[in-house]
């Protein structure tokens, strides 16, 4: 089964990261430390106080998900978004793209990708230095080539005609080709619901609450 979680008005999202790390300290205290290729977020995800009638949508989804059996999508609000000046210049001028593609492919294991837009210099010059902030580190991204998602891990600077270089974490996962889109505003993340016991509360007053806990499906 597929789909997006059909109600993202959460009243909290914890959400963490997971990079496996090996490490053995010998008895000198000299450490040694390694990764492998794998990282992973974890969500705690809490609902308001929900009526019977939103509640009941969203326990019908993850019963054809098997709860947890197959994976699905989820959008985070506010924090699924760019908060970069890109934002505010696609709002200011709603008839440019907002499309952001790769223009180089990238291997297994890259940190990096070039890009380009359709913004036109002209509407880079208008927000003037904000320029090098048109994406922001911490912000979210995926390729539309695959689900994984990565975080920004610096500013991302627009040259002259909209184009430029993006850098993120983890190392990518799948290689990514010329011409991938570049998502950056509700980004989606494909998880499985971790709990195979998932519960909702129903209270006296016919309300309810509901709470999630996601993983990321790699």
């Amino acid at each position: 089964m597929s789909g997006t979680l059909p109600n993202n008005s959460y009243r909290s999202v914890r959400v963490t990261e997971i990079t496996p790390t090996v490490s053995t300290i010998s008895i000198s205290g000299v450490s040694q430390r390694k990764q492998m290729l794998s990282h992973y977020f974890k969500f705690d995800i809490a609902y308001p106080n929900l009526t019977r009638a939103q509640a009941k949508p969203i326990m019908a989804f993850l019963n054809k998900q098997r709860n947890s059996l197959y994976d699905f999508d989820i959008t985070l609000p506010e924090i699924g978004s760019t908060d970069g000046t890109v934002t505010a210049v696609s709002t200011a001028n709603p008839a440019v793209s907002e499309t952001m593609v790769t223009t180089a492919s990238a291997s297994i294991g890259a940190s990096s990708i070039t890009f380009d837009t359709d913004m036109a210099s002209g509407l880079f010059t208008a927000i003037g230095a904000d320029a090098t902030q048109g994406l922001l580190a911490g912000d979210f991204i995926k390729f539309s080539g695959s689900t994984k998602v990565y975080k920004v891990t610096d500013n991302v600077a627009f040259n002259s005609s909209g184009g430029g270089t993006v850098n993120f974490y983890p190392n990518l996962f799948a290689p990514v080709s010329s011409g991938e889109e570049i998502v950056y505003n509700n980004v989606p993340f494909r998880v499985f619901n971790v709990q195979q016991d998932q519960q909702v509360n129903y209270v006296l007053n016919g309300n309810a609450t509901i709470a999630l806990k996601l993983q990321e499906s790699l």
